[in-house]
C-alpha cells in the first residue's frame, strides 16, 4: 500500500509534491518501514522524511502546525461540520457496531467520550 501511495504520488503529481513528511513515527512502525522502504525505488525513498516535534520546524513553520505538533495555527482542526453523523449513527447505519470493531454499546459508549474531548460540535 504504501509502495503503491509513493509510486502514485511521485510518477502522477511529482510536481505538486516535494516530500512526505511522516511526524513521530511509533518504534514498531519504524520496523514495518524498513521492510517496506526496501521495497520502492530511489526516487520514491528520496521524497520521504521523517521528523519529530524537535526538527519539525526546519520543514513547516510554526505558524502553519497545529497546537499538539507544537505550532500556533489558528485554523481549527477540531471543527467538525453540521450534518456529519454521529458514530452512534455511523455505525447504526453502515452494519452495527461489530462491523467496526465495537464489541458493545459500552464500548461505544466509552469510544464516543473519549472522542467528545477532542472535537468540537456546531
Amino acid at each position: 500500500m504504501a509502495r503503491f501511495i509513493i509510486n502514485t504520488l511521485s510518477n502522477y503529481y511529482s510536481g505538486a509534491i516535494s516530500y512526505v513528511y511522516i511526524y513521530e513515527l511509533p518504534w514498531i512502525l519504524n520496523q514495518i518501514w524498513r521492510l517496506v522502504r526496501s521495497w520502492l525505488d530511489e526516487d520514491a525513498k528520496s521524497i520521504v522524511r521523517f521528523v519529530t516535534i524537535e526538527n519539525i520546524f526546519e520543514y513547516i513553520e510554526a505558524s502553519n502546525l497545529p497546537d499538539y505538533m507544537g505550532g500556533y495555527c489558528r485554523k481549527d482542526y477540531r471543527f467538525v461540520p453540521k450534518g456529519v453523523p454521529s458514530l452512534e449513527e455511523m455505525t447504526i447505519n453502515n452494519g452495527g457496531t461489530k462491523k467496526f470493531g465495537i464489541k458493545s454499546d459500552k464500548d461505544l459508549k466509552k469510544l464516543t467520550e473519549h472522542f467528545q474531548k477532542l472535537i468540537k460540535l456546531q
